[in-house]
């Protein structure tokens, strides 16, 4: 289950923008409770505030309090939809124009212990790509999972490892990529 914070902004038109923030206590340091408690303090300063260009949302709500940039980029993401629906733009012609035809559809193997038989799963469904996240199980228990999708990748698809913002990797000495390319596990595209 996700615990996110949604935002929905309606300008005097009766239009309605939404953003979106993912609540990640131990990545960004923002809960649901703290994300609401700073739009609801910023709220009333972007009331009645024009808005025209995703640059203008963001000169308008970077000052506004400290930190915060999960709710402050839900709020952007909503102002951001509103000026697109202001101006009858698609999302990508708002934030300069379409940069691709083709996005890459990404498995995160995150430690469930059924990881690979659904990475498995999801490459047959049409996935191409499986972020590992690490450093948070000792080396060897990381080097497995891998491994695991390594071998997953071998079959023309391309991985990354993901250390959530580890503050360092202690356990992994620092070294990761050095220890996986040691023990033969290459997950780099």
């Amino acid at each position: 289950a996700c615990d996110n914070l949604v935002v929905r902004i309606t300008d005097d038109r009766g239009r309605v923008g939404w953003g979106e923030a993912p609540s990640a206590p131990t990545f960004s340091g923002e809960t649901t409770t703290g994300m609401i408690a700073a739009v609801e303090y910023m709220a009333p300063q972007i009331e009645g505030r024009e808005i025209t260009s995703p640059e203008s949302a963001r000169v308008l709500v970077e000052p506004l309090m400290y930190g915060n940039h999960a709710a402050k980029s839900a709020i952007d993401m909503a102002l951001i939809d509103l000026i697109g629906k202001h101006h009858g733009e698609p999302l990508h012609d708002v934030l300069g124009g379409r940069m691709r035809d083709r996005a890459a559809v990404i498995w995160l193997v995150a430690g469930t212990p059924d990881e690979l038989q659904l990475a498995r799963r999801k490459r047959d469904d049409g996935f191409v790509a499986f972020k590992v996240k690490v450093a948070v199980n000792g080396p060897e228990v990381d080097l497995d999972r891998a491994r695991g999708a390594a071998d997953l990748r071998g079959q023309g698809l391309f991985g990354d490892l993901d250390t959530l913002g580890a503050q360092p990797v202690q356990h992994h000495g620092g070294h990761l990529g050095i220890i996986l390319a040691k023990r033969g596990v290459a997950l780099d595209h």
